[in-house]
């Protein structure tokens, strides 16, 4: 089983490359790290839908659509702290809702002095 984590722009590059990560491999089902995945699928979907409909938003209305995908992920982070994918994608929206991108936010552009938010501060 795998985990789409998303599309991103690497540093240097023009092409989008799509991340996912191997969750299950040989070890069979587990039902909290499947609930995870379902439940991280649901917060990026909304994710790229804030992204796309961000565009055409007034900044107020921009930073009240972050606003929520952030609410989403920090819902998720709390029930499973250790997962940097949902990690990253909290502090991304929340900053977009204090800030909301000019440019367009999906793909993911990676800049290669942005800070790895996967891991913990």
């Amino acid at each position: 089983m795998v985990r789409r984590v998303g599309t991103f722009v690497l540093p240097g590059k023009i092409e989008k490359t799509k991340v996912c990560e191997i969750v299950r491999w040989q070890d069979g089902p587990n039902q909290d790290r499947d609930k995870l995945c379902l439940l991280f699928e649901g917060a990026l979907l909304s994710y790229v839908k804030a992204a796309r409909k961000t565009k055409r938003l007034q900044v107020r209305e921009k930073k009240l659509a972050w606003s929520r995908v952030a609410a989403e992920f920090e819902a998720l982070q709390a029930a499973y702290s250790d997962d940097g994918p949902t990690r990253f994608f909290k502090n991304r929206a929340l900053q977009y809702s204090k800030n909301p991108p000019a440019w367009p936010a999906w793909p993911i552009r990676m800049e290669s002095s942005e800070q790895d938010h996967s891991q913990r501060s």
